[in-house]
């Protein structure tokens, strides 16, 4: 099935939000409150769609003057994973955070979520530090990075 990559809109919170609870536990998942906070205010909100509706977003910020950007959430319905839909929207996301002026991109991912870090380690993302209790008592996070050069490709 063809995905195409859209600017996410307002119409598109509920959505996102619904997907969200879906690909992440209660207490990692974003309040719809706050989804709607991102879609209001975030750089970079992309949906990647098909026929038969939204497989998965992608949401990252970047402020005016600074060269660093975050990738805040990355969700990609269960069924649809592994057919380079995240690479096709991290990529995309990249592109954008260094048309804004980002070299340098930083992500977290929970330390059991070993497909996404897989995924990020796979697109040039190194681990920069463990933080500890970060979703949660018993739930680390790793914070990674890269840096971006002319077409979002990490530098060495």
């Amino acid at each position: 099935m063809k995905i195409r990559l859209r600017p996410g809109t307002p119409e598109d919170v509920e959505a996102c939000w619904q997907l969200d609870q879906i690909c992440f536990p209660p207490d990692i998942a974003f309040s719809r409150e706050t989804m709607a906070e991102l879609f209001e205010k975030a750089a970079v909100k992309l949906i990647a769609a098909g026929a038969d509706g939204m497989a998965g977003f992608v949401v990252a910020d970047h402020e005016a003057g600074d060269s660093e950007g975050l990738i805040v959430t990355l969700d990609i319905e269960p069924q649809r994973r592994r057919q380079g839909i995240g690479t096709a929207l991290l990529e995309a996301a990249q592109e954008k955070l260094l048309a804004h002026g980002a070299e340098l991109v930083f992500l977290h991912v929970a330390v059991n979520n070993r497909e996404a870090g897989a995924l990020y380690k796979k697109l040039g993302y190194i681990m920069i530090q463990r933080l500890r209790g970060y979703y949660g008592p018993r739930n680390d996070a790793l914070l990674m990075a890269r840096f971006l050069g002319d077409n979002g490709a990490a530098t060495e």
